[in-house]
Formats: C-alpha cells, sequence, structure tokens
C-alpha cells in the first residue's frame, strides 16, 4: 500500500501532494517499521505554515479517494513486482554488505519477538500476498483500520524561528557565565586539570594489539576475476559478464564522447530527469508505472571520465537496468523510450521535479558537505572535478536554486540537443550480466534498442568552456549550519602512474592520525584523506568540524608526520588491508 501511495514521484499520494502548488519538496515519510510501533506519515516541504489544514485535507481526500474507487490492478502488480525483485536480487545496502542485509531482515523480527527465520523466507509470503491484494476490500480495510480510522495520529508542523540559532547562542553563553561565576577557583582549577588529562589521553597510542585482526599474508595477492567476453552483436560492442545473478538481467548501454576545453552543462546535469517524465506513448504516470512493473529499476545519468590509454577526458551518458527474465524486452523497449523519446514538452512535469530537487538541495549539500567541498577544492586543478562542481557539487547548487519558470526551455533543449549528440550507434557500447543461459537471451533482445539508434550526431548542444587558467585560490562556501566541512586538494598523478598504488595506500594510512587530531581532539564527526587516481588529486576534508583552521594545521602536521616517516610496517600492512576492503 506505502508503495502505491508514496512509491515514487508519480505515485497517486505523492503525486497530488505535488500538483498542489502548497509546497515544492516532499516531506521524507511513508512507511517505517524501524520503530516498535510503525508509522505512516505524508506531508510537504517548503510551505506556509497556514496551508497546513489544506495539506491535510489533501491527504485525507486521496486516501478517502483510494478507498471507496479502490487501487489499480496494475499498480498493485508492480508494487508486488518491486517486493519480489528486492528479495531476490543479490547485492549490499548503502555499503552493506549482501549477508548482513540479509540477516537484518531476520533480526528485526527477532527483535519483535518473532522467529528470525520467518524474516528470510520472503516469497513464500509473496504469493499469498498477491492473492490477498487483488480480493476486492483488501486496501479498503486497511486504509480504514490503520489510517482513516486510527486516533493515534499528529499532525506536525515545522516552522522557521527567525533568530532562533542567535537566541540559542545567548541562552548557552549566560547558562555557561552563570555557572562559571558559581564554581570557586579550585573548582575552576580542576576542571582545567580534567581538560589536559583528557588531552593526554587522547594523544596516547592505544594498545590495538588485543583485536583480533587479518594479517596482509591472509590476503590473496591474486585480484578476483571477472570473466568478461567481447562480442559483436549487429556492429554494436557488446561486453558479457558470467556471473551469477539470482535470476536477474542487468543491461547497460554506455555512450561515449571526448571533451576537451568545452562541455555542455544543462545535458550533463539535467539529463536525470528522463526517468521521471513521461516516454514512448505513456505519460509519466504509466512510465513509473511501466518502471516499477517491468524492472527492478532505471537510470540515466551523465558523468566525466578519463580514457585511461589516450589520457583525454570524456563524457559518460549512461542507461542502465535490470529485470527478471521474462521481461526483458518489455525493458529495452522502455529505454529505448526513455532515451530517445522522452516527453519534454510537459513543462509542468518538469517544473514539479525541479521544485523537488530544489527542496532537498541544501539539506544534501549539508549532509555531503564534505564531498561539496571536495569538489570545489578540486576543481581548481581537474577539469572533471570543475564540471562535477558545477553539475552536482556548490555551485550547480547555486545554479539550480536561480532557476526559474522562464529558464525550462533552456533546460529542455539542453537536454533534447545533449542526447541527439550522445545517442547513436558510434557512442555506443553495451554491457551485460547474468548466468550464460540469461545472456544468451539478452543477445539476442538487444537489437530491440540498438536498431532505434542512428547512425551519426543530430544534437548540437550549447557548450560552455572549461575555465582551467585560473589560479587556485582559498574559499569558503556558506550554509545553515554550525559546523563546517573543510577540504584542501593537492594536484597528484593520474592511474598510470607507477606512484599511484604508493598513494592510494598513503590516504588509508594517514586516516589514524588524522583521526586523532581532528576527531579524537578535535571533535569533528569525521576525517578523510582520499587519492583519486583518474581525476589526479590528493584530498584530505573533515566532516561536520567544529573547527576550520585547526583542522587546516591538523593536515599540515599529518603531512610533515608521513615525510618524518612516523609509521612502521605494521601500519602500512593495515593502510593496505583498508584499502582492499573497500575495493570489496
Amino acid at each position: 500500500l506505502d508503495t502505491v501511495l508514496t512509491g515514487s514521484s508519480s505515485s497517486i499520494l505523492n503525486r497530488t501532494l505535488m500538483e498542489s502548488g502548497l509546497g515544492s519538496g516532499l516531506a521524507p515519510a511513508g512507511f517505517d517499521t524501524n520503530f516498535s510501533e510503525s508509522i505512516f506519515g505524508a506531508g510537504l516541504n517548503d510551505t506556509d505554515e497556514e496551508d497546513a489544514p489544506k495539506i491535510e485535507k489533501l491527504i485525507f481526500d486521496v486516501l478517502h479517494k483510494v478507498c471507496h474507487e479502490g487501487l489499480e490492478e496494475s499498480e498493485i502488480h508492480a508494487a508486488i513486482h518491486e517486493m519480489e525483485f528486492s528479495s531476490r536480487e543479490i547485492k549490499g545496502d548503502h555499503g552493506v554488505p549482501f549477508g548482513l542485509s540479509l540477516s537484518f531482515r531476520g533480526l528485526k523480527m527477532m527483535l519483535e519477538g518473532g522467529d528470525f527465520e520467518l524474516g528470510l523466507k520472503i516469497d513464500q509470503y509473496l504469493g499469498q500476498l498477491r492473492e490477498d491484494a487483488l480480493k476486492p476490500g483488501f486496501f479498503k480495510e486497511l486504509i480504514e483500520k490503520y489510517l482513516l480510522n486510527n486516533s493515534h495520529r499528529i499532525t506536525m508542523i515545522l516552522a522557521p524561528n527567525p533568530g532562533g540559532m542567535e537566541q540559542q547562542e545567548t541562552d548557552r553563553r549566560t547558562k555557561l557565565d552563570t555557572y562559571r561565576n558559581s564554581l570557586s577557583e579550585d573548582e575552576v582549577q580542576k576542571i582545567v586539570q580534567q581538560g589536559k588529562d583528557l588531552l593526554h589521553h587522547q594523544s596516547k597510542d592505544e594498545d590495538t594489539s588485543c583485536l583480533p585482526q587479518i594479517k596482509i599474508e591472509e590476503i590473496s595477492v591474486q585480484p578476483d576475476t571477472i570473466t568478461q567476453e567481447e562480442v559483436n552483436v549487429s556492429g554494436t560492442q557488446v561486453f558479457k559478464h558470467s556471473l551469477p545473478t539470482n535470476g536477474i538481467n542487468y543491461a547497460s548501454f554506455g555512450f561515449h564522447k571526448e571533451i576537451t576545453d568545452v562541455v555542455p552543462l544543462n545535458g550533463i546535469k539535467y539529463v536525470g530527469l528522463l526517468t521521471e517524465l513521461g516516454a514512448g506513448d505513456s505519460d509519466y504516470i504509466e512510465t513509473g508505472r511501466k518502471i516499477r512493473e517491468l524492472t527492478g529499476g532505471l537510470s540515466i545519468g551523465a558523468s566525466v571520465d578519463r580514457n585511461i590509454k589516450t589520457g583525454k577526458n570524456r563524457i559518460d551518458l549512461k542507461l542502465s537496468g535490470r529485470c527478471l527474465p521474462r521481461n526483458t524486452n518489455a525493458m529495452l523497449q522502455l529505454m529505448g523510450d526513455i532515451a530517445l523519446k522522452p516527453d519534454l514538452e510537459n513543462k509542468n512535469r518538469i517544473l514539479e521535479i525541479i521544485n523537488l530537487q530544489k527542496a532537498y538541495a541544501a539539506p544534501m549539500a549539508s549532509y555531503s558537505g564534505h564531498q561539496m567541498a571536495s569538489l570545489a577544492v578540486g576543481r581548481w586543478f581537474c577539469p572533471m572535478r570543475w564540471i562535477s562542481h558545477n553539475v552536482s557539487g556548490m555551485e550547480g547548487i547555486r545554479r539550480l536554486l536561480k532557476l526559474s519558470p522562464a529558464d525550462l526551455d533552456k533546460v529542455t533543449s539542453g537536454i533534447s540537443s545533449f542526447l541527439g549528440d550522445m545517442c547513436n550507434l558510434e557512442r555506443v557500447k553495451v554491457g551485460i550480466t547474468g548466468d550464460d543461459k540469461l545472456n544468451t537471451q539478452m543477445l539476442g533482445e538487444l537489437k530491440t534498442f540498438t536498431s532505434r539508434l542512428t547512425s551519426g550526431s543530430n544534437g548540437s548542444p550549447k557548450l560552455v568552456r572549461i575555465p582551467m587558467d585560473e589560479t587556485p585560490e582559498m574559499e569558503a562556501w556558506v550554509l545553515s549550519t554550525d559546523v563546517s566541512y573543510v577540504a584542501k586538494a593537492f594536484p597528484a598523478v593520474h592511474t598510470e602512474h607507477p606512484d599511484a598504488p604508493t598513494l592510494t595506500v598513503l590516504s588509508a594510512l594517514m586516516e589514524r592520525p588524522m583521526y586523532e587530531l581532528i576527531r579524537a581532539q578535535g571533535g569533528a564527526y569525521g576525517a578523510f584523506s582520499q587519492f583519486n587516481s583518474t581525476s589526479g588529486l590528493f584530498v584530505m576534508m573533515t566532516y561536520r568540524d567544529p573547527h576550520t583552521a585547526q583542522s587546516l594545521d591538523a593536515f599540515d602536521k599529518v603531512i610533515a608526520g608521513m615525510a618524518k616517516g612516523d609509521f612502521n610496517r605494521e601500519k602500512i600492512d593495515h593502510a593496505i588491508i583498508n584499502v582492499i576492503s573497500h575495493m570489496d
């Protein structure tokens, strides 16, 4: 029910809220079972406080409508298909290995007094759910019992308090001053001594020998190999990977174009909107339903990369999808519609999605401020970082927030000309993954997509010059947060250089001293050093950091320590293991 109501921006409840114009972003709600009592919620961000009753009425109007008119059978099938697919796919979740993700399913059951094993036996319940969900009144009963007639309900309004942060600081200072004045001199000196004792404790080397450790000789020096076979399908390069995928087909179409000093910024930035729009002969509601019913997810997006063989930068437009074998041909047809026949005429829908992005832009910048800082500082040395900074970094956010309805023609023309330039037979390469039987099936059906591609470019996107002749400078980007995200970048070497592996290990070797100076002593939430051989940059950064100058000094101290050789063979081995751990 939650998937049908709020599973995507085209779902009925989310769609109704967005089309109301009462807010520009959806509240992060839906159905949440992470508490001892589950919660269902819906709402809007970026609203006027006095519109709360209208928003509440809108939510209940949708629930009453669904309750009395029922749900479309295709939407029910699409929602159950999503559940079936997610239960079958072998993948980690946000960096958590698949084995742990699997155990969490059972753990949630066990913590609530249920049977651990039942959390793993999803398939046997999906069949029952499919049968129950199509019975008349099934969802009507759910909505009435848990939503409409549930008195345990709250309408929450979070409103900004002008001057609130300043008042908090004043209150904190008053409280501290009052407390300080209540202390005797002996009590003050005792606190000072406690601070010194803490600093001494934080500066000591910890004895980690008591911890279980992997030894470097336990790790194979041979990398894992994935069998890749190159085949030619009607003149198109296809890279075939045979792997056990639990009955799931994976297909990716990559379109590549080398770039020099100019780039189509609008095309790269906004092409990701396409999966939220209509495609082919379907509007965005029907396209969204097809994505959920026929696939385990489709994505399209542009990025910048570097060709190791030529040393030149390139634009990559990647269209990827995954599905159950029975839906392969339909998925490839849908992928073709999205990339080749997108609906760019529905300006209201495009404006809704852009407003949604605007609503989340500032919070996301705060959440990933270290990455924003890394892009900003790296752009002085690397064209790829300059592009990313202007697409998804702070400059990209600034451009997004300035975008007005009058600019929509620039957005749509940028997407259209970019697709016309990129999506052709000369630029495409294909990757497919599955077991041998699945790959054979996909090879036979790839023409569903490739036969629709033309020879040669038929688009001329507007190009923006990459200003790599500017002098690097220190700068600050201001956000509404109490903490900083500090980054310092150094131009280094690229992947093919013999120093690249050493710098990779060095970045891991620096993490412990950075942790001690910046997190343990400085109070930051995190500290990282990162060598990226693709962009040829070495970056040091902090996360949710109460300091700025102090952290920059800490960067210099860590570098000086490395230069003096403040490490031993054991620490180098740990760093190598850390690098391999991230790769795995």
